[in-house]
């Protein structure tokens, strides 16, 4: 398995300057969090199934499923975390790139035009 985004996936490089993007992560996360109560709910057999398994030590497998599943989404979540993390960081590299790019540019056009090369 890859770490590789779908389009629907891709993270919002412009979060600090842009609410809609850290609004749209909160609302996806949300939403994750609405699908797994539901699934869970929907999973969940009533107490009065497992009435006689009350008292043995052993586990079910529809608990080793549970524990399967939440780890997945542990999982899940500490990835998204980690990517949470990395993206002001990029964001910073990509600006940074492109702010150096684009004052070489002005510079060129500004010698170009004057003659002169820029102090600054």
């Amino acid at each position: 398995m890859g770490d590789r985004l779908r389009g629907h996936e891709k993270p919002a490089y412009k979060a600090e300057n842009n609410p809609s993007a850290d609004q749209s992560v909160l609302d996806r996360l949300n939403q994750i969090d609405l699908r797994l109560r539901q699934l869970e709910k929907k999973e969940r057999l009533p107490d009065s199934c497992f009435a006689e398994e009350r008292g043995r030590r052993y586990q079910l497998p529809s608990d080793m499923v549970d524990v399967h599943l939440k780890e997945a989404l542990m999982d899940r979540l500490n990835l998204l975390e980690t990517r949470i993390r990395q993206v002001p960081e990029i964001d910073r590299l990509v600006n940074g790139k492109y702010w150096h790019h684009e004052r070489l540019i002005k510079e060129k056009l500004f010698c170009a035009i004057t003659g002169y090369r820029e102090t600054n």
